[in-house]
């Protein structure tokens, strides 16, 4: 008994990269601000570098947030344009400043959140407890916190 033919599978062609026009088209609609804002309006290029910075940071913060990270995407869109502005218009100085201005605020933003996020809304906060007591290793730390009795506890074993 004959087997029967099966037809071939449409082949298809692996295309590599991206789509050629899509990003010919994107680069020219990119590129005439860019060049408007150059020509004439410095602060139409400022616009669209800010809304550029923005873009990435989001882009960035949802490729690692897939990676289990998790970025403050707000605090770092407004020191992102915040860094830009005052590095148009305070020169070298402005933008050092914005720098340490915007890493306070990520640092702050991050402690209120993780702070925030520990005690949920509508959660009874815990009651207080007596203060645990301290293991004999402990004693004669000047510290009542455990984190910084351990920071002591480590600096007189290894002598620094």
């Amino acid at each position: 008994m004959p087997s029967p033919t099966l037809p071939e599978p449409a082949r298809n062609e692996p295309r590599g990269g991206r789509d050629l026009p899509a990003a010919i088209a994107t680069g020219a609609a990119l590129l005439v601000p860019a060049v408007i804002g150059i020509l004439f309006f410095v602060e139409v290029l400022i616009l669209l570098f800010s809304v550029l910075l923005c873009l990435g940071v989001w882009e960035v913060a949802r490729a690692l947030k897939g990676q289990g990270y998790n970025v403050p995407v707000v605090p770092l869109c407004v020191g992102s344009v915040g860094m830009l502005v005052a590095a148009y218009f305070a020169a070298e100085e402005g933008l050092v400043l914005s720098f340490a201005v915007t890493s306070a605020l990520i640092l702050v933003w991050v402690w209120v959140s993780s702070a925030v996020r520990a005690t949920p809304i509508g959660a009874e906060k815990p009651r207080s407890s007596p203060p645990p007591q301290q293991s004999s290793s402990d004693a004669g730390c000047p510290s009542s916190s455990p984190s910084l009795c351990c920071w002591c506890r480590w600096t007189t074993e290894h002598g620094d």
